[in-house]
C-alpha cells in the first residue's frame, strides 16, 4: 500500500552525503535528504500518519547531529531454553534509570529542566537462533536535554565502572558483558529509528514508562534523587514522534555547569579522558605499569639507600627500604633497564624538596597529573604519601589541602596506572617528566640532589670497566638520551642517537653529543667521588677503613684518567649503545594526534575542561610526550616556531595581514572560513572525514602561496608527496617506496597537478585518505606499517581525470575552487571581480607570519572545528558535483538518456541498448560492463520493481528528440 509518506520519502532520495534520514530493508532502504523546514512541519506528522493511522511498519532511521538527547540502548542474551519470557522487571528498569540519573547528578549541576527518562520496550523478548540465545533490549530517550557525544561517552563509563549493570540485571542471567549489554554505538556511530519506526519483519519499540527526576543531590560523598511517574497519555503519538526525534531541537547543546568540587573535577578529566572519545575502556582498575611490593620507608636518601646495600638508613629504626626490587617497566620509550629501589627513593625525594605545591598542585589536572605519574613509577603506598604530602602543602585556599587521607587514598585509587594511553599513542607520565618538573621549579636543588646521586653512584662504580662507567653515564642521562637502529642487524657504530632538548627529541647526526661529556660531566662526577673519598679518609677512626678509602681513591683516579683516553672513551660508546638502546623508539614517536611541538612547548589539542568540553591547552612540553616534529621546522634554514596566541579582540598586526590575505584569495566569507577551519583541522593528526582536497582554479589566484604558506607553518607535520605515487602503477609488494614512508605522522601533505592525460590512482587515494593501514619501505629500510594521519592536497590548474565511478571514491574528492587572479605589478586591477595585484614581498611576509598564523589556526581549530566540525559550504559541494559529473560515464549517460517519471518503467535491456548507443558517441567515457551497469542503476534509481529484476520504476529511456531539459539527478 503507497502512503504520503512512502511518496514523499521517494522524492527526496540522494546519492550524496547530504542525508540526514536513512532507511533498511527492501521497501526503505536507501539516504534521505529532508529539508531542515520540513522536517518538523512535513515529515515527521508523515511519519505519524504511517504508523499510527495507516498502521504501516516503516523502517526509517535519524541521523546523528553535532548534539543529541540521551540515549541509552541496553540489550540482553540470555541462554535458550524454555518458553520465551522477559527477564527483568520494572523495578530493575526503573533501578538503573535511577542509577543513570544519580550519575549525572554527581558531576554536573540540576540543568534547565528536571530529566525526563522515556523508557521504550518491545512487546515482548526474542529468539535468536544464530546465536542459540533469547534476547531482549531496552530503549531510553531523555529528550529534554541535548549534550555531546563526550558527555555521554563519559557517563556511561562511570556506570559501567560503577558495576551498576552487573549489580541491576545480572540477576536476570544475561550471558553478555555489561560493555556489550550497555550498547556505546548509539551514542553517535548508528542511526536511530524514528518513534515507531522498526527492523523489517520486526515489533517496534514502544514508550512503556516515563520518570521524572523529581529533586537531586550531590555532595563529595553521595548524590540522591527521587524519581516520579508520568502519566502516558501526557502526549499524544504524534507529540512523541517529534519529542523522540534526536535531531528536532537538538541544534545546540543544554548549558551545564559541572560542579566545582576539586575531586569531583579531577574524577570527572579522567572520566573523559578514558570513556570520552567512545572507547570501551576496560571496567576494572588496570593492575599498573608496576607490580606491587611491600611499602617501604620514603625517608631514606639515595646514598644512604646504596652505600647500605639496601638496607636501613642510618638512624632510621628497622626502616625497610626495599620496596620495588620486583618492578617491570613496559613504556616503549624508556630504556629496557627496571626502576630499581633507589631509582624510587630519588623520585620521592625531588617530589619533596624541588616541586612547587601550587603549581603542580593548584590545578587539579596538574594535581593528577602528579599523581599518575608516581603512581606510574610505583604503585606502592610510598608514592600514595609522597604525593599526599604534596598535595597539603598546596595551601589553606585549596579544597584539596583539607583532604582526609580516605579521601585521597580513594583518588588515588581511582586513577590507574596508564597503560590505557598507550592505546591511542599516548605515553604514560614517566620519571624523565618527574625530571623535567624538579628542574623547571627548583634547578638549583635539583642539580644539588642529582650530584649528590651521582657521585654516590660513581663512588660505586670505581673499577674501571666499560659496564661500571656506563651504568653512570645512563644514570646520569637516561631521561636525555635514546638509542635506535635505524635497520635490521645495525651495529653500534651504525645506531641512530637522540637527545631530548627544546620541548622535543631531536636525532643527533652523531653521537658527539653524548661522548664530549665523558671528559667533562661524567669525568667531574668522579673527580668529586674521589674528593668525598677524601674527606672520608680524614675523618677515618680505624685503618681499616682508611686502607680501603685509600684503594677505593686510586681506583677513582685511575678512571679519571682514563676518561681522558679516546680508545678508553670508544669502548664506553659502545656500551652505551646498549644502556640505551631502545628497538621500538620510532614506533612510539610522535604517534598522539592531540600534541603539537612548538619550539617553546607544546599544545594539547583536546584537553577535558570544566565545563565538560575538549579544549586547547598550551604547556611546557616533557619526555614523555614522545615528540620529535615541530611546527615551523623545516630543512634547510627554518626553525621551530613559537605558539602565539591569537586573540580576536586584538588581533596583531600580523593576524590582520594574514585575514587581509586570506580575504582576497577566498572573496567569499562562507568559503574563507571554511578554508581556515579546515587547515586548522591539520593541526590534528587524524583524517576524521576521510576527504581529499583539489584546490582548483586558473594559474596565478593564489593556491601555491596557500601551500606555501601552510607548509612552511607545519613544518616537521608538513611533507610534499610527488604526484606519480598517485598515478602510476602500484609498486610490487615490498619494494622500496620511498615517497609514502614520508607520509608517517604527518597532518599536512600536498601535491602538484599530474600531468596532462595522467588519471588518479583511486585504490591508493581512497587507502591514503580513508584512514587505512599503509605498507611503505625507505631505500635501504625495513618495510613499516602505519596509518596515514594527515590531510592530503593536490594543487592543479586542472581538475585530473578520475575513472572510477564508484561512491567510495567520489565522496572523499573535495573540490576548492579558487576564483581571486593575481596580476604583475602594473597591469590593471579590478577589486570587485577579485583581481589584485601580486605582492612582491608576500614570500618574506609568509615567513613573518609562520607563528601568528599557526596561533589563527589554533583559534579556529577550538572556536569551529572542535565545535561545529567541516561542514562544506554550497559552493564546493557545486564544485564537487560539477567534477563528479565531468568524470562520471553513468552519470552523464543518466543525464542524457534516462528522465524521471512517475509510473514510468524501463526494462534493464532497453538500458544497456541505449547505453550502447551512446557510448559510441562519447568515446572519451569510460564504458561499462552489464553487471557495473545494472550496479549502478539500482543505486540511483532503486532496486527493479519486477520479481525477474529487470524492470526498473520512476525512470523511462529518452531517445534523441526527447526533451531533457528538466531532468536531474539526485
Amino acid at each position: 500500500m503507497t502512503t504520503p509518506l512512502s511518496e514523499y520519502i521517494k522524492q527526496h532520495r540522494t546519492t550524496t552525503n547530504e542525508w540526514n534520514v536513512t532507511g533498511i530493508g527492501p521497501s526503505w532502504g536507501g539516504k534521505y535528504k529532508i529539508p531542515d523546514e520540513e522536517y518538523d512541519a512535513v515529515f515527521l506528522p508523515l511519519v505519524h500518519a504511517h504508523v499510527f493511522k495507516y498502521k504501516m511498519a516503516t523502517s526509517l532511521l535519524e541521523k546523528h547531529g553535532t548534539y543529541s538527547p540521551i540515549l541509552i540502548d541496553l540489550d540482553f542474551r540470555y541462554q535458550a531454553g524454555g518458553p520465551l519470557h522477559r527477564r527483568f522487571t520494572q523495578d530493575q528498569v526503573q533501578m538503573f534509570v535511577a542509577a543513570y540519573a544519580e550519575a549525572f547528578a554527581h558531576f554536573f549541576e540540576p540543568p534547565p529542566e528536571p530529566l525526563q527518562f522515556f523508557v521504550q520496550l518491545k512487546p515482548s523478548p526474542e529468539a535468536d537462533p544464530a546465536h542459540d540465545a533469547h534476547k531482549d533490549g531496552i530503549h531510553i530517550v531523555v529528550p529534554n536535554i541535548t549534550l555531546s557525544p563526550e558527555i555521554q561517552f563519559a557517563i556511561r563509563g562511570y556506570i559501567l565502572q560503577s558495576g551498576a549493570i552487573e549489580r541491576i540485571f545480572g540477576p536476570t542471567g544475561m550471558t553478555n558483558e555489561p560493555t556489550d549489554c550497555f550498547d556505546i554505538s548509539v551514542i553517535q556511530r548508528n542511526n536511530w529509528f524514528l518513534y515507531g519506526a522498526c527492523k523489517p519483519n520486526k515489533a517496534w519499540y514502544k514508550v512503556e514508562y516515563v520518570w521524572a527526576v523529581a529533586s537531586a543531590s550531590a555532595s563529595a560523598k553521595e548524590t540522591t534523587l527521587s524519581l516520579e511517574s508520568v502519566a502516558l497519555d501526557t502526549w499524544t503519538p504524534l507529540e512523541l514522534v517529534k519529542m523522540l526525534s534526536i535531531r528536532v531541537g537538538h541544534e545546540s547543546a543544554t548549558p551545564l555547569t559541572l560542579r566545582t568540587d576539586d575531586a569531583e573535577d579531577a574524577e570527572w578529566a579522567q572520566l573523559l579522558g578514558r570513556w570520552g572519545k567512545g572507547s570501551n575502556w576496560a571496567k576494572t582498575k588496570s593492575p599498573g605499569l608496576f607490580a606491587k611490593s611491600s611499602s617501604g620507608s620514603s625517608g631514606t636518601s639515595m646514598a644512604d639507600f646504596i652505600l647500605d646495600g639496601g638496607g636501613a638508613a642510618g638512624g632510621g629504626a628497622g626502616a625497610d627500604t626495599d620496596s620495588s626490587s620486583n618492578m617491570i617497566q613496559i613504556s616503549g620509550l624508556s630504556v629496557r633497564s627496571d626502576y630499581s629501589p633507589a631509582d624510587c627513593v630519588l623520585a620521592y625525594r625531588l617530589t619533596r624538596e624541588c616541586l612547587n605545591p601550587e603549581r603542580r598542585c593548584g590545578e587539579y589536572q596538574d594535581w593528577v597529573s602528579v599523581a599518575l605519574c608516581l603512581k606510574n613509577i610505583s604503585d606502592t603506598t610510598d608514592s600514595f604519601n609522597v604525593w599526599a604530602d604534596l598535595t597539603r602543602r598546596t595551601g589553606p585556599t585549596h579544597k584539596k589541602s583539607q583532604m582526609s587521607d580516605t579521601e585521597l587514598q580513594a583518588k588515588w585509587n581511582l586513577l590507574p596506572c596508564e597503560t590505557s594511553a598507550r592505546r591511542t599513542g599516548r605515553k604514560p607520565l614517566l620519571m624523565g617528566t618527574l625530571h623535567l618538573w624538579a628542574k623547571e621549579d627548583n634547578e638549583a636543588t635539583y642539580r644539588s640532589i642529582m650530584n649528590e646521586a651521582n657521585r654516590e653512584v660513581a663512588l660505586l662504580n670505581d673499577n674501571g670497566s666499560h659496564v661500571a662507567v656506563a651504568d653512570l653515564i645512563l644514570r646520569m642521562y637516561r631521561h636525555e638520551f635514546r638509542c635506535t637502529p635505524t635497520k635490521k642487524s645495525a651495529t653500534a657504530a651504525s645506531m641512530d642517537w637522540y637527545q631530548y632538548a627544546g620541548n622535543s627529541w631531536r636525532c643527533l647526526k652523531t653521537s658527539m653529543r653524548i661522548r664530549e661529556r665523558l671528559s667533562n660531566e661524567v669525568r667531574n662526577q668522579y673527580i668529586e667521588a674521589d674528593r668525598e673519598v677524601g674527606r672520608r679518609i680524614t675523618s677515618a677512626t680505624n685503618d681499616d677503613d682508611r686502607q680501603r678509602m685509600e684503594v677505593k681513591r686510586k681506583n677513582l683516579f685511575k678512571v679519571e684518567q682514563q676518561l681522558m683516553n679516546c680508545g678508553f672513551k670508544d669502548s664506553v660508546m659502545k656500551e652505551l649503545s646498549e644502556k640505551f638502546y631502545d628497538e621500538d623508539y620510532l614506533q612510539h614517536m610522535n604517534q598522539d594526534v592531540t600534541l603539537v611541538g612548538f619550539s617553546n612547548g607544546v599544545l594539547e589539542l583536546r584537553k577535558p575542561s570544566e565545563d565538560g568540553q575538549f579544549h586547547t591547552h598550551f604547556r611546557p612540553g616533557r619526555p614523555d610526550d614522545c615528540i620529535s616534529f615541530q611546527m615551523g621546522r623545516c630543512n634547510p634554514g627554518l626553525d621551530a616556531i613559537p605558539y602565539i596566541p591569537y586573540n580576536p579582540a586584538a588581533p596583531a598586526p600580523e593576524h590582520l595581514e594574514l585575514l587581509d590575505f586570506f580575504t582576497k584569495i577566498y572573496p567569499d566569507a562562507v568559503l574563507r572560513e571554511y578554508a581556515l577551519t579546515l587547515n586548522s583541522a591539520c593541526l590534528e593528526g587524524s583524517n576524521h572525514e576521510q576527504k581529499f582536497y583539489i584546490m582548483s582554479g586558473s594559474g596565478g589566484n593564489g593556491k601555491s602561496k596557500i601551500i606555501d604558506l601552510n607548509t612552511k607553518t607545519f613544518g616537521d607535520y608538513a611533507e610534499s608527496l610527488p604526484v606519480t605515487a598517485l598515478t602510476r602503477k602500484r609498486a610490487d609488494a615490498g619494494s622500496a617506496n620511498p615517497e609514502l614512508i614520508v607520509l608517517k605522522c604527518r597532518r599536512y601533505i600536498s601535491m602538484v597537478e599530474p600531468e596532462e592525460g595522467e588519471k588518479i590512482n583511486t585504490s591508493l587515494m581512497k587507502q591514503i585518505s580513508g584512514q587505512d593501514t599503509l605498507k611503505a619501505r625507505g631505500l635501504f629500510q625495513d618495510q613499516d606499517q602505519f596509518v596515514v594521519t594527515a590531510r592530503i592536497f593536490m594543487s592543479c590548474n586542472d581538475l585530473p581525470a578520475v575513472s572510477s565511478m564508484d561512491n567510495g571514491t567520489w565522496r572523499r574528492l573535495v573540490v576548492l575552487p579558487h576564483v581571486a587572479t593575481f596580476v604583475e605589478e602594473g597591469k590593471p586591477t579590478n577589486p570587485a571581480q577579485n583581481i589584485h595585484s601580486r605582492d612582491p614581498l608576500l614570500d618574506n611576509k609568509i615567513m613573518r607570519w609562520r607563528p601568528f598564523y599557526a596561533g589563527l589556526l589554533v583559534w579556529y581549530y577550538e572556536n569551529r572545528y572542535l565545535r561545529g566540525g567541516l561542514k562544506e559550504p554550497a559552493v564546493v559541494t557545486a564544485a564537487s558535483n560539477k567534477y563528479k559529473e565531468e568524470n562520471d560515464s553513468f552519470l552523464a549517460f543518466c543525464q542524457e538518456c534516462l528522465v524521471r517519471e512517475v509510473g514510468a518503467e524501463a526494462t534493464a535491456n532497453d538500458v544497456l541498448i541505449r547505453y550502447k548507443e551512446w557510448s559510441k558517441y562519447n568515446t572519451q567515457k569510460k564504458v561499462m560492463q552489464k553487471k557495473d551497469l545494472m550496479t549502478k542503476m539500482q543505486e540511483i534509481y532503486g532496486k527493479p520493481v519486477d520479481a525477474a529484476g529487470k524492470v526498473f520504476g520512476g525512470v523511462r529511456v529518452a531517445y534523441e528528440g526527447d526533451d531533457v531539459s528538466g531532468n536531474f539527478m539526485g
